[in-house]
């Protein structure tokens, strides 16, 4: 009998945190969504207003992917861009696949990134399957 009021008890403590959890969840995602709205009716009812702004947010866009992508690279990108895979298909299949190494270590997430320094002096090695392999640096 102990037992059982032990298991009920836990149970019931479960179920409590579920609830809670569950109504802290719905609230921000209707906080979110009511967000959303809000926003697409500002940009709806403002077109005209917010319409001379677009050439500044491209600019700002590719500003920023200007000034950041040096800092990373990313790695399906490395294996594209260093001739190893003739498509960008081809390069997240030999990933995912587990065929590819940087630096004698295997890469199989394709968001792998790596950072600039580690392309300074001797650079690193790509290699993808057993005999296609080349160095690349900055």
């Amino acid at each position: 009998m102990e037992n059982f009021k032990k298991k009920s008890f836990t149970v019931l403590k479960y179920i409590a945190f579920g609830v809670v959890i569950g109504v802290l969840v719905g609230a921000i995602d209707t906080l979110f969504g009511r967000v959303l709205i809000a926003i697409t009716d500002f940009r709806t009812d403002y077109y005209l207003f917010l319409l001379p702004f677009l050439p500044l947010a491209g600019l700002l866009i590719t500003w920023m992917y200007n000034k950041f992508s040096a800092v990373s690279l990313k790695g399906m990108s490395l294996v594209f861009e260093t001739g190893l895979a003739t498509s960008k298909s081809e390069a997240r299949r030999a990933i995912t696949q587990g065929g590819v190494s940087v630096d004698g270590e295997k890469v199989s997430d394709i968001t792998t990134t790596f950072d600039i320094s580690q392309f300074e002096n001797d650079g690193l090695v790509v290699k993808k399957g057993k005999k296609s392999f080349i160095r690349a640096t900055v």
